[in-house]
């Protein structure tokens, strides 16, 4: 009984507790403001009172306890959601509940209604902030809304009767904030804001159909569209108005569009700070966005069949990229040479299958290539980068720089996934180094393989290094309260590898405490104090002869003498009675070794004898009465005797800062030269613009050393140049010329075309727009910017506005420029005959269908030399080559600054059925490195191929040879210089030829022409040896940088049977490409071995099924060699020829 009792009370208290509670939750709401929600809910506005939850031990609703309300710890309520739960088929909201609500509920800010066919006059109820309208009807079109803050709208199938829906921009500008999701119909926007208007509107999200104009909305600066089907192509030209955006968002679920090029087009004061793209895109040229200097990150989501980067430049301002390719087929690694200046690039989780090339500049200082197809060995290049490979199965090799710091679990974790590879046991590529500032407050800690994270930096005397490296793996900063001095060393423990160096504060010179000599005299041990961990800092000389040094830590150096030069005149020391020799008096000769630090240096005089050691140091008492190690000026100390003797072989004894070699010649100083050391270079007079990343000074020569970009004695003017243009026609009008100008061009700038100034209409640092008066033919450009000239040679070439033929287009007429061939001719010229066409002969009673069957052509066999990389076609006994020679660096003189030869240099890196893949480097002299790099392809084409080039459609069949060059890392030496492919064409007489024809002759004959009478350029060439012909046409287009522009084809030279052509490249600083193309075919002169031999041979013009189609990119090359079946609408024009003579 008593048990029960218990069990009843512990119910009791539980039900009084629960209750408690429930009480202390519930917010009472001031009473009238009660009774205006329970007056809205019983009309239908709410739903079900019941559906509520009630008052604790009371009759009532408990309002903000419900999601649908939001109340304030006074009893205000903040928010109501007002749901018509379908009680009628359409609710209708008037004007006076919005008025009611307003007046009953006086802090409501915020209110959200669903299914209500809506009064417009209420949106601009009084009080009211925040309004959402969810699949309500008459909403549109929107009145001026003059109270809300944020408005969002969701419209369903049945918010509005009709497919397309408009809204005026207009009606918007009093808002902030403006939301629209509807997915159902083509939303568009128009815009009649006038200028000047105050417009507060800072925020748009929405559905479109096109891409709306926003003039005049100079506060809007987030911009979010989404667009799933048929979007509008041509409101992307809208894009010109977005200067004010800071934020542009855009989602294309649905067709692929082009990629928003006309963001490029923005002025340099554009705000455009982040940038996000999501779907499909196609591309018609490369993006520069180099002039969207806000622009601070860019994210990029690419949908199925997007592969291709879709930048050629990009701003150097600390931009961050992200670009994930989602079930892309094998998309290509841009060149990482376009993210120079850009700190942090995702290409995560994408299909990328490559090796990852060298890297050349500092950025970007971190790179994701997570779960990418990413194979060979990474490059030691890549050390100053927080580097994320993991899940890239294909990785060969790593560099120390990484794998001395596994320890740490973040550089662990960035390369997992990766399969097991020979990684060192233990880490000995670590080079520490110590800069310390004159007052001593700020340390630098720099070198190689330093590692990633400065806590993991431990320094006695204790120092908080910055846990983020300035440089990844190579430099670490501390800043001190107090200075460093008057310290000599400080210890520094990096916790992963487990190892500990010691390193100077002070510029000691290295003292040296004895030098040990091998039995052989080509091994020394020297020991000592105040050396480096760095030896490329290091130069050792014994007597004449350098030491190449082989370890080197603060206290220990090893080195090893490659050849021993004989002093011609050694030091002699008489050696004392009491000294340690077989006997007083005795003449030894005794050598100098010299250390150099940089600019700190050490001699000391040794006996260099096999299997000596000397370790006889030298000491001073100095002014303050200190014993001090070494000697005094001018002195050099014997540590063999321990004894300080003088040295005057040299003038003025060096200035007592440079070495005395035993030569007589000095050995000076870092920063000083003559012949005694007393030249000491200048700094300096200026920073070189280095806080600007614009240069650096070089403190041996005392100058600035300039970006590629940058010119002047401190760099800051910009090194102008031109890579294409947009020219006019012959009237004259609009020209449109890309490249860089720099940051701060101005329309005061002049641009000179031909002897006419073109009058700048707008300019940035990547285009210039001007006006032109009209002209005719080839003409240079001069352009002047801020004291700066560029010169591009015959660089502009007027358009015709009707195209001529230069041939004579025999059987034929002139359409459009290019031939068309009647029925039964092809070729160029219309001067061939298509043999397999059918003739109709008519007389006066019939009329007679006959189809020609032409006797068997001789045949052609195509070559490929996996040695030069050329291509040969044989044709009975002739012979065919076409290659492609070297690239020539021109200068504006049109002199050779430089040029590689490209022929026998190839290295076959892969041969498939029908592909062969060749590489080779060439070391570019201005960066000193093997940093420039041409691949070869040469693909046997199996099917007809459809090929665009700048406008221009051609056909390459199947059979055809495809040849592609390709160049990357080009640097030039001026801004002013460009780029000459040589290709060359030659003809020689197989005498070993199976089937020799000698019924045709063997006379060589080369014929150049141009489409411009008064050009000295070429566009076609033409050879012909035994009634085989070799055509050649050269484009006066080239693909510049991702845009069309003029070039021009120079004749360099005709030698004999060989004819070598320029493809003039403009200064293109990421790709050019020129499209020129051969064909082999058989004069209509043509006899066979057979026929020459009767009266009746034939004179059918033959096609050989041989051809070559030639393109190259300039930072990359093409080459195609193959048939090429020629349409009726070929044009070969031929206006001089030159008669060679015979092989």
């Amino acid at each position: 009984m008593k048990l029960n009792i218990i069990f009843v009370l512990f119910i009791y208290l539980v039900i009084y507790f629960i209750d408690f509670s429930n009480a202390q939750n519930y917010q009472a709401l001031i009473p009238e403001q009660y009774n205006c929600l329970l007056n809205f809910i019983n009309n239908g506005m709410g739903g079900d009172v019941s559906q509520f939850t009630t008052i604790p031990n009371q009759v009532g609703i408990n309002f903000c306890a419900n999601s649908q309300f939001e109340c304030s710890n006074n009893g205000d309520v903040l928010k109501v959601s007002f749901i018509n739960k379908g009680y009628q088929t359409e609710q209708y909201l008037a004007l006076g509940a919005w008025v009611g609500w307003s007046s009953c509920l006086p802090l409501l800010t915020h209110v959200s209604l669903s299914n209500f066919k809506i009064d417009r006059d209420g949106l601009n109820s009084p009080n009211l902030t925040s309004l959402d309208l969810i699949s309500c009807t008459n909403i549109f079109p929107l009145p001026q809304i003059n109270n809300l803050t944020n408005l969002y709208i969701y419209n369903n199938q049945t918010s509005y009767g009709s497919n397309s829906l408009e809204i005026e921009l207009n009606s918007l500008t009093n808002i902030k904030s403006f939301t629209l999701n509807d997915i159902f119909r083509n939303v568009t926007y128009t815009n009649h804001v006038s200028v000047g208007t105050s417009s507060n509107l800072q925020s748009i999200n929405s559905f479109v159909y096109g891409i709306p104009p926003l003039n005049n909305l100079k506060n809007l600066s987030s911009v979010t569209f989404t667009n799933i089907r048929n979007m509008d192509k041509s409101s992307f030209l809208n894009f010109f108005t977005y200067e004010n955006v800071e934020t542009l968002s855009l989602s294309f679920v649905g067709d692929q569009v082009y990629f928003p090029s006309q963001l490029s087009s923005l002025p340099t004061t554009s705000k455009l700070s982040s940038f996000y793209f999501q779907g499909k895109y196609q591309l018609d040229n490369l993006v520069d966005f180099s002039n969207l200097l806000s622009l601070l990150s860019i994210s990029i989501d690419c949908n199925l069949g997007n592969t291709t980067f879709p930048f050629s430049s990009l701003p150097k301002n600390n931009t961050h990229i992200y670009i994930r390719y989602i079930n892309s087929i094998s998309p290509d690694l841009p060149p990482i040479s376009i993210f120079s200046g850009i700190p942090s690039v995702t290409l995560s989780p994408n299909n990328i299958k490559s090796s990852l090339p060298t890297k050349t500049s500092l950025y970007p200082t971190s790179l994701n290539l997570e779960k990418n197809q990413i194979f060979g060995t990474i490059d030691r290049s890549w050390c100053n980068t927080i580097l994320n490979i993991n899940l890239n199965t294909g990785i060969e090799s790593i560099p120390t720089c990484f794998t001395c710091h596994f320890g740490d679990p973040q550089v662990k974790s960035n390369f997992d996934g990766i399969p097991l590879l020979n990684v060192p046991l233990a880490c000995t590529t670590m080079v520490p180094n110590l800069y310390v500032s004159p007052n001593g407050t700020t340390l630098i800690l720099y070198g190689d393989d330093l590692g990633f994270n400065g806590a993991y930096l431990v320094t006695y005397p204790s120092m908080n290094w910055d846990m983020e490296p300035v440089i990844g793996s190579t430099q670490y900063r501390v800043n001190l309260p107090e200075p460093v001095f008057p310290l000599k060393t400080i210890s520094i423990y990096f916790i992963y590898p487990n190892l500990n160096f010691t390193l100077s504060v002070l510029p000691i010179p290295p003292q040296i405490h004895s030098v040990s000599v091998s039995s052989d005299k080509y091994s020394y041990v020297i020991r000592g104090e105040y050396f480096t961990y760095n030896t490329s800092e290091l130069q050792i000389f014994i007597g004449s002869t350098p030491c190449s040094p082989s370890i080197s830590s603060f206290n220990l150096i090893t080195c090893t003498l490659f050849s021993i030069i004989l002093l011609e005149d050694p030091l002699s020391i008489q050696l004392p009675s009491d000294s340690e020799n077989n006997g007083g008096g005795i003449s030894i000769s005794f050598e100098p070794l010299s250390l150099q630090i940089g600019s700190l240096y050490s001699l000391v005089y040794i006996y260099n004898y096999g299997n000596q050691v000397n370790n006889n140091t030298c000491s001073y008492t100095n002014e303050k009465n200190e014993v001090t190690f070494g000697c005094e000026g001018g002195k050099y100390c014997n540590i063999y005797s321990s004894t300080c003797i003088s040295n005057s072989l040299c003038i003025n004894n060096c200035s007592n800062i440079g070495i005395c070699n035993s030569n007589g010649t000095c050995a000076c100083p870092i920063g000083t030269s003559g012949h005694d050391c007393s030249v000491i270079s200048t700094t300096c007079s200026s920073d070189c613009s280095s806080s600007l990343g614009q240069g650096n000074c070089n403190a041996i020569t005392g100058k600035c050393v300039c970006d590629s970009k940058y010119t002047g004695n401190n760099c800051d003017l910009a090194a102008i140049y031109s890579s294409s243009n947009v020219p006019s026609t012959i009237d004259g009008g609009l020209v449109i010329l890309y490249g860089w100008f720099g940051l701060n061009a101005t329309t005061d700038s002049k641009v000179i075309i031909g002897s006419s100034e073109c009058n700048i209409i707008r300019i940035n640092s990547s285009s210039i727009e001007c006006n032109i008066v009209g002209g005719t033919g080839y003409k240079s450009i001069d352009i002047t910017i801020k004291q700066i000239h560029w010169f591009g040679k015959d660089a502009y070439h007027y358009q015709p506005t009707i195209k001529t033929c230069s041939a004579s287009c025999g059987h034929g007429s002139c359409i459009n420029g290019q031939c068309n061939c009647l029925a039964g001719y092809t070729g160029y010229d219309c001067m061939a005959k298509d043999t397999s066409a059918t003739t109709t002969t008519t007389s006066s009673t019939t009329t007679t269908t006959t189809t020609t069957t032409p006797t068997t052509p001789p045949n052609s066999n195509t070559n490929i030399n996996e040695t030069t990389g050329s291509t040969n076609v044989n044709n009975e006994q002739t012979n065919y080559k076409i290659s492609i020679e070297s690239i020539a660096e021109i200068d504006i003189n049109n002199n050779v600054v430089f040029e590689y030869p490209l022929q026998g240099n190839w290295s076959l890196n892969t041969s498939l059925s029908n592909i062969y893949l060749f590489s080779q480097n060439i070391k570019n002299p201005i960066t000193n490195k093997n940093d420039s790099i041409i691949k070869l392809t040469i693909e046997e084409v199996k099917m007809d191929k459809d090929f665009t080039f700048a406008g221009i459609d051609f056909t390459v069949l199947k059979g055809s040879i495809k040849v592609s060059v390709e160049i990357l890392n080009y640097t030039f030496s001026s801004s002013l210089n460009t780029l000459q492919l040589r290709m060359e064409s030659s003809v020689t007489n197989n005498i070993d030829s199976n089937y020799i024809n000698t019924c045709n002759g063997d006379d060589s004959t080369i014929i150049s022409s141009d489409s411009e009478q008064e050009s000295n350029y070429l566009n076609n060439i033409k050879m012909e040896n035994n009634a085989k012909i070799l055509y050649g046409r050269f484009l006066g287009k080239a693909i510049s940088d991702g845009r069309p522009t003029t070039i021009t084809n120079s004749l360099i030279s005709t030698l004999n049977n060989t004819i070598l052509v320029g493809i003039n490249l403009p200064h293109c600083t990421q790709h050019c490409i020129i499209d020129p193309d051969f064909s082999v075919l058989v004069s209509s002169d043509f006899k066979s071995a057979d026929s020459c031999l009767s009266t009746s041979g034939s004179k059918n013009k033959w096609k050989i099924p041989v051809a070559v189609v030639v393109s190259v990119v300039g930072a990359s090359c093409l080459v195609v060699v193959g048939v090429f079946i020629y349409k009726k609408n070929r044009v070969n024009l031929k206006i001089h020829a030159q008669k060679l003579r015979r092989f």
